[in-house]
């Protein structure tokens, strides 16, 4: 979650505002901006009870697509000039349907610029990047001691987001460690980063969401050098999705070898479906990371906030919580995510410094890559308990804070030695 400004680019907060729920379908419960525009739906069946078949004959739906991670669920498009509410009320009233839920596609709001620590950007060629050690969070988290116990070799990191630079001649230490992955926004096997000079959400700005999947990408890599890193595209150019890309990305990247998920994305609102979707991925023995939000409030954001992924908040040099960041009890940990130096997709070769919580969100995927190496054995749950075990009491900097903010700072050695 994050906002960049530049003359190459402004990337939005990738917050989606999805469906908060499974079956709560209602216009007044849903609230009627969510539902503008909507034109599919997500339905969950009983397979031992009903088909698809039946449910799209009763409600003149016709299906879009079936799950690849969930047993009896499927996308669906309306009839054309259909209701929502009416039509979902419908499909939720038949027998062997378990819930229903609009596939919206809301854009965020953005962040305030003035609660950002700093939003610049700036590009260098390939050969001389200003060096990443200078940056205050690689010794706050102690990266240096912890890579030398271990460097993430061989574990696959899937990074959810608007895609990568796939360009090998670009930020090449980035590109080597790049496995296959896909992108849902297309529908095809390539999952890199594109301008389509078109606003999508038509909120008057264009292409406002590149760049954010290959500055995330770049702090996975900078904590985990020898992790291979997933792109799995699920944002599009202006930095939003629907639920059910977000949920089958989730499901193909754990199909396909990712053992941990970073999603520097979310949604108010319970989102049921997102938290299904973690509870599916977490008993195949994936951990979910996945940012807390930048509305600088208690303010629970799904995934994030769904019990079995680890939430990370933001703080800046001294581990002052950034003033965008979200905090409350649900928080898990928190990272640095003010002023961190990554790669970026526009130019090809540059470089740019930016802040959220989704720059701290990948610090603490890396985290989970640099356990799961040194010990192939960890749950999802063991690696979260161990990352917590190592994280640092932040509540003498943030007194207002005390309890909100989880087990405190990462600490990478700290949590290497516990793990």
């Amino acid at each position: 979650m994050t906002r960049i400004r530049s003359t190459f680019a402004v990337v939005a907060t990738c917050l989606l505002m999805l469906v908060p729920s499974w079956v709560d379908t209602s216009t007044q419960a849903q609230g009627i901006d969510v539902l503008v525009g909507v034109t599919q739906l997500i339905v969950r069946i009983v397979p031992a009870v009903t088909t698809i078949g039946i449910v799209n004959t009763a409600a003149g739906t016709t299906t879009a697509a079936t799950s690849i991670g969930q047993v009896g669920a499927y996308l669906v498009n309306l009839a054309p000039g259909a209701d929502v509410g009416v039509t979902s009320a419908l499909i939720l009233a038949l027998p062997g349907v378990a819930g229903v839920a609009p596939n919206t596609r809301v854009k965020a709001p953005g962040v305030d610029q003035s609660r950002i620590y700093a939003w610049r950007i700036y590009a260098w060629s390939n050969q001389s990047p200003v060096p990443v050690a200078s940056q205050y969070a690689l010794p706050r988290v102690s990266l240096p001691q912890a890579l030398q116990v271990s460097t993430g070799r061989g574990v696959t990191i899937a990074v959810l987001d608007t895609g990568v630079q796939l360009d090998p001649t670009a930020h090449v230490g980035l590109a080597s460690v790049l496995v296959p992955g896909h992108d849902f926004v297309d529908g095809d096997s390539i999952p890199a980063e594109t301008r389509n000079g078109i606003d999508d959400d038509g909120n008057g700005l264009i292409d406002e969401g590149i760049g954010h999947g290959t500055h995330v990408a770049g702090i996975v890599h900078q904590a985990a050098p020898q992790a291979w890193i997933m792109p799995v595209r699920v944002l599009d150019d202006d930095g939003g999705g629907t639920m059910w890309n977000v949920a089958e990305g989730m499901f193909w990247a754990a199909q396909h070898g990712a053992k941990i998920i970073n999603m520097s994305l979310g949604t108010h609102g319970s989102a049921k479906v997102l938290r299904d979707a973690v509870e599916t991925v977490t008993a195949q023995g994936v951990l979910v990371v996945a940012a807390a939000g930048n509305d600088g409030a208690d303010r629970p954001n799904f995934p994030a906030a769904a019990p079995l992924a680890l939430a990370v908040g933001s703080v800046g040099p001294g581990d002052i919580v950034s003033t965008f960041s979200n905090y409350g009890r649900w928080i898990d940990v928190v990272a640095p995510g003010e002023d961190i130096h990554s790669t970026y997709a526009f130019p090809s070769d540059s470089y740019a410094m930016n802040s959220g919580t989704s720059m701290a969100t990948p610090w603490v995927a890396g985290e989970a890559a640099l356990l799961l190496a040194r010990n192939p054995s960890l749950s999802p749950a063991g690696i979260t308990t161990a990352i917590k075990a190592g994280a640092q009491s932040i509540d003498v900097q943030n007194p207002s804070l005390v309890g909100s903010l989880g087990a405190g700072r990462v600490d990478f050695a700290a949590s290497l030695r516990l793990g």
